[in-house]
């Protein structure tokens, strides 16, 4: 429940973002600039996290990723445009593109996941085994049955120790994430790089008249014939007159 409360601050600022480029992209038609600026804004957010601390108000952890979230925002829905920008024009090319696009973010996802998982396990066992030798006696005799495995599975275990104890422990969590926010930052640097190489080209302008219909079309066609190929219509008495010179009631003699 509380892990849910605390990703808010990322969802709602993408959620905000991706439809403020929306508008902008449709009124403006420029993509790069708009990734530009998520990009860079992207390894300074992350930057800004690993100065985050055990003794870190609500308000800072709120205020940091929410630069997080506007980051996010600000790419997630160009990035798909420039994409489809480039796509080839061929059939079924930006098909192609967009579902190339959509593996490629479930797959880096997946990726970096599991990369932050073993960050943090293993940057727990690191930093408990190198603290827990110089901790206090008294640290060291209420943490006897535990190591950096339990802490890694789970940080429920925790309740129960004094207040010195607890805030050791906290710090050892807090600096493994902070060593899976530097992660992060990495990958934020080589965004920023990527997108420097992405396509300069706009979106296209739409058509600023609407096509006829075929109905007027048609209607126009039919009044611009010119009578003159209306094939004229036959008068039956017509067949029915006599040559001149000749009677009808002459037989041959």
């Amino acid at each position: 429940m509380k892990s849910g409360i605390h990703i808010l601050p990322i969802v709602i600022p993408v959620i905000l973002f991706s439809i403020i480029c929306s508008v902008i992209i449709n009124k403006t038609r420029y993509v790069k600039p708009i990734v530009l600026v998520g990009a860079v804004l992207g390894p300074v957010a992350n930057g800004l996290l690993c100065l985050l601390d055990v003794d870190s108000s609500n308000g800072n952890k709120i205020g940091l990723l929410i630069l997080v979230g506007v980051s996010i925002g600000l790419q997630m829905q160009p990035l798909f445009l420039a994409a489809q920008i480039s796509a080839p024009k061929t059939p079924g090319g930006t098909i192609l593109t967009t579902t190339f696009i959509n593996f490629a973010k479930s797959l880096g996802g997946a990726v970096s996941g599991n990369l932050a998982d073993a960050v943090y396990g293993a940057s727990i066992k690191r930093f408990y085994n190198e603290r827990i030798a110089n901790a206090p006696a008294s640290i060291v005799k209420e943490l006897s049955k535990i190591n950096g495995d339990t802490l890694v599975n789970s940080t429920q275990s925790l309740s129960g120790y004094s207040d010195e104890t607890l805030t050791f422990l906290k710090k050892i969590i807090m600096s493994s994430i902070t060593n899976v926010f530097y992660m992060q930052l990495g990958f934020a640097g080589l965004g920023l790089i990527a997108i420097l190489f992405i396509s300069n080209r706009r979106l296209p302008e739409g058509e600023s008249k609407p096509e006829s219909k075929p109905e007027s079309n048609l209607e126009s066609n039919l009044e611009s014939k010119p009578e003159a190929e209306s094939k004229p219509e036959l008068n039956p008495e017509s067949k029915l007159e006599p040559k001149p010179g000749s009677s009808p009631d002459s037989s041959p003699e």
